[in-house]
């Protein structure tokens, strides 16, 4: 089927689950104040201009890129229309045919998640600062400053607040600073557990319960899984030199099959711990993380709720859970795939028509230079309904009216 076909009926109603703000190093002083100097000068000085995605751009001092249907796409990186000023990023979801967008940190807040979360000698932040997790923090609140500021400005792009905090009371206290900003979505820590509680701990629930009620959506994202490896010596050897080290992740081939795991674990948990059944309506997005392994998480978690069950009840407790495990993807958790992904390939062997949804990544390169065509090609075939819900219906749990 014509993907231009497909999408048609789609133009201006798509919704973007991931996208970025991404100004260059050069503006970080000035934009975040003195706490990200330290941070410039390391990307200032280390510059890649080989990489369409390098965060180091002399003389790129205002959002000037034009903004168009034929440039949109392909522009990637600060200099890309909207990448600077959130302001200009209306005008390009109207060139993109886009109605909605999340937008993640890049610049300091992406950062601050890998020095809190990866410890010394893990990668490129080495030797950055001693107290690596409270400088982490005082990144994490100079980005929301800057988000608090453009919060109100369209509610067509949506940045994405970061949550911190060493106890679930200073957790609740992040969320509660952020609605008052004006947030609708907060990004979570995925690699190290939130405040030191499993993430399905009743201590987290005045947590679960103010986002819940407050309509805010809760995500983790591509950069924060760490911790959830104790050590980074499981890639050091020969055959994982030499990758690229992107603004987001490392290149390396063991790197990039288990970077998803921390927000899997992390979605066990909740799903596993009945968080969805205390808090019905709370919404939970995985970005940026592929979507590769969601359904075998699916069938996994039904193998052994179902197992579970046809075991006597004297010799295993039952599960708690009110419905089965695979229904709370469908219903609470929404998961991006990568544009490469053979999307209609994994709905032709799970049921994940509700679960997956559309992603521009933008302005990084790793979003692709035509990730609607590209989608819409593939899912084509399984028809418009399936369509609609990638494009549109199912991105209304993580950017709602």
């Amino acid at each position: 089927m014509d993907p231009v076909n497909v999408l048609e009926p789609h133009v201006g109603r798509i919704l973007d689950v991931d996208s970025h703000e991404m100004l260059p190093a050069e503006l970080w002083t000035e934009a975040f104040g003195a706490v990200a100097g330290r941070l410039a000068e390391r990307f200032i000085d280390g510059r890649d201009p080989s990489s369409p995605g390098y965060w180091s751009v002399p003389g790129c001092d205002a959002d000037v890129g034009p903004v168009d249907p034929a440039t949109v796409w392909s522009a990637k990186g600060p200099t890309a229309p909207g990448a600077i000023e959130p302001a200009r990023r209306v005008a390009v979801l109207d060139a993109m045919g886009v109605r909605r967008q999340l937008m993640f940190p890049t610049s300091i807040g992406h950062c601050g998640a890998f020095i809190c979360t990866y410890p010394e000698g893990a990668g490129q932040f080495d030797g950055v600062v001693a107290d690596r997790r409270g400088y982490a923090r005082a990144l994490f609140d100079a980005w929301n400053d800057w988000a608090a500021a453009r919060a109100v400005v369209d509610e067509r792009v949506r940045p994405v607040f970061l949550l911190h905090g060493d106890t679930p009371g200073e957790l609740v206290a992040v969320a509660e600073r952020s609605i008052a900003a004006g947030a609708r979505a907060v990004v979570l820590l995925s690699g190290e557990p939130p405040a030191g509680r499993s993430p399905a701990h009743p201590d987290l629930d005045p947590l679960y319960s103010l986002l819940a009620e407050q309509d805010i959506a809760l995500t983790v994202h591509l950069g924060s899984e760490g911790g959830f490896v104790a050590s980074t010596a499981w890639r050091d050897a020969p055959a994982f030199d030499g990758f690229r080290i992107s603004g987001e992740f490392t290149g390396d081939p063991w790197s990039r099959a288990t970077m998803h795991l921390a927000a899997q674990n992390l979605t066990v948990t909740m799903i596993t711990g009945g968080v969805f059944d205390r808090h019905p309506t709370l919404r939970f997005g995985v970005i940026e993380l592929g979507a590769h392994w969601v359904g075998p998480l699916a069938e996994l978690l039904d193998l052994w709720a179902d197992n579970t069950q046809a075991i006597s009840r004297d010799r295993v407790r039952l599960s708690d859970l009110q419905r089965r495990p695979s229904d709370y993807l469908r219903s609470n958790v929404r998961v991006t795939p990568f544009v490469f992904e053979p999307v209609d390939v994994y709905l032709d062997r799970y049921d994940l028509a509700e679960v997956l949804c559309f992603s521009t990544d933008y302005p990084h390169v790793e979003g692709g230079r035509d990730p609607l065509g590209r989608f819409s090609s593939l899912l084509g075939r399984h028809g418009p309904e399936v369509v609609e819900k990638f494009f549109v219906t199912n991105g209304r749990l993580l950017l709602p009216d």
